[in-house]
């Protein structure tokens, strides 16, 4: 039973995740000091809260 619960909440989560990265698949240039990085919205947002 508890194995059935933790995948319908991983299909949640992965559904949520895909609408995340739908909704905010723009461009966007991210510039740290010489390094400039153009990528989605939605990678650098969460490539961002994997590094923190």
């Amino acid at each position: 039973m508890q194995m059935r619960i933790f995948l319908v909440l991983a299909f949640v989560v992965a559904f949520l995740a895909i609408i995340f990265a739908l909704q905010n698949a723009s461009a966007v240039t991210v510039t740290i000091g010489i390094w400039r990085i153009t990528a989605s919205l939605a990678l650098i947002l969460l490539l961002t809260l994997g590094l923190g």
